[in-house]
């Protein structure tokens, strides 16, 4: 199998739910992909001469960076101990053993203890079962997104 290197002519940000479409075209340096709007540009006549390929596809939005992850939840486990949601050790247990492998955290027997401020949260594991878990993921996922 060949391995190919294509360099992106162009690096423009587009809004999101922006239709835009992609090419990749031979230069006398190598491939090159570029990507423009699809607005007022016919297709194929307007596309570069020796274009081997084309795609069209719509801007979603960009996931969070691991940083920004990482602040959403640190920031929704610290706001956890005012929550009186019925699946707050479920979501506690969650964030707390992401946060614990991003050593944000340290897990002790029945707490996890922030890292810098030495903070502990209780969690009772056993007050955890498949309904408060399902309701925590649900939660938790809209956090991430």
């Amino acid at each position: 199998m060949r391995q190919w290197t294509a360099q992106r002519k162009h690096l423009p940000r587009f809004a999101e739910n922006t239709e835009v479409v992609s090419f990749i075209y031979q230069t006398p340096d190598g491939l090159c992909r570029e990507d423009k709007l699809t607005e007022g540009l016919n297709i194929p006549a307007d596309l570069p001469q020796g274009t081997l390929g084309w795609w069209r596809w719509r801007v979603t939005k960009r996931p969070p960076t691991q940083k920004e992850l990482n602040e959403r939840l640190e920031q929704l486990f610290t706001s956890l101990k005012e929550s009186a949601a019925p699946h707050k050790h479920a979501l506690v247990w969650l964030v707390g053993l992401y946060l614990t492998r991003k050593k944000i955290l340290r897990q002790e027997p029945g707490a996890f203890v922030h890292a810098k401020s030495g903070e502990r949260t209780e969690v009772n594991p056993e007050e955890i079962d498949a309904t408060k878990m399902e309701a925590a993921m649900q939660e938790l996922m809209a956090v991430i997104s």
